[in-house]
């Protein structure tokens, strides 16, 4: 169960409410790093989710085409993120900090222009300098689609 301000925003069980948030609310209420949010758009062929900075995050073939240029809040959580090969169209991601926890590797940086902070979780020691440029992917079926207006989870 989640609350806020009393109103009942989830029910489920903590992986539910982990997989598949209700709302951008919830979605940043669980999980540690925190879900990252960007502000786009669903591109008109509805194959990705283009963003402020220009880059695109590919979306699954079932997204409905009737959502096809629609103003979206796009989340994704830190791991869930992955840097793609060079030669695959990933996002371009401009590395700021390497927090170094020895398990895991927390890169915090931000897309092009686009000043919005994000963060990326990966496996292991993580070599990657402040100022590093690299594409970055999200997992398979990992993105949350959220209304921009109100923060609703879109279908």
């Amino acid at each position: 169960l989640v609350l806020n301000e009393g109103i009942v925003e989830q029910l489920g069980t903590p992986i539910e409410v982990y997989s598949r948030p209700a709302s951008i609310f919830v979605a940043g209420f669980i999980g540690s790093p925190s879900m990252n949010f960007l502000e786009g758009r669903i591109s008109d062929d509805a194959a990705a989710v283009e963003l402020r900075s220009g880059d695109r995050l590919p979306l699954p073939s079932a997204t409905a085409a009737d959502q096809a240029g629609r103003p979206v809040t796009v989340g994704v959580r830190p791991e869930h993120l992955k840097i793609a090969d060079r030669d695959d169209g990933g996002a371009g991601f401009i590395v700021d900090v390497v927090e170094q926890l020895g398990a895991d590797s927390l890169l915090h940086g931000h897309f092009g222009n686009d000043r919005t902070a994000l963060t990326v979780r990966l496996n292991g020691i993580n070599e990657l300098q402040q100022g590093a440029r690299v594409p970055l992917r999200a997992a398979d079926d990992s993105l949350h689609l959220f209304d921009a207006e109100n923060g609703r989870r879109l279908a």
